[in-house]
């Protein structure tokens, strides 16, 4: 499940106090695995999982309160995508079909980039 909308970084297990804390309709039994911190712009998501049934009544309820603000919750959908072809359910070193002509190209170009810049750098030592 996403949260989004934590308006600080807070560590694990302060966000799982919070939750318990902050919520009436919050079960205390329930186990919560916090997966994922991201910063967004001025706020912060939380990837959060649990139980189902803590999983449905929080997306009926559709927010959680954490810390000062009620806070949007989401189903969550681990979708992986391929950079290299664009093919789901797989990422781009596990993939076995053939590379586009046009991801080579930009790995190249990034690659003279690179080596560019350490010519530029050994000869300013």
């Amino acid at each position: 499940m996403n949260i989004v909308g934590i308006e600080k970084n807070l560590e694990p297990d302060e966000i799982v106090k919070c939750i318990q804390n902050q919520n009436e309709f919050f079960k205390q039994e329930s186990e919560i695995h916090v997966q994922v911190i991201k910063k967004m712009k001025d706020r912060y998501l939380e990837i959060i999982q649990w139980d189902k049934q803590t999983h449905s009544d929080i997306l009926e309820k559709g927010y959680l309160y954490i810390g000062f603000s009620p806070c949007s919750v989401y189903k969550h959908i681990n979708l992986k995508r391929c950079y290299d072809c664009t093919g789901f359910y797989r990422i781009a070193k596990d993939c076995k079909k053939r590379r586009s002509v046009l991801n080579v190209e930009k790995r190249n170009m990034v690659l003279n980039v690179l080596q560019l810049k350490e010519v530029v750098q050994t000869v300013k030592k």
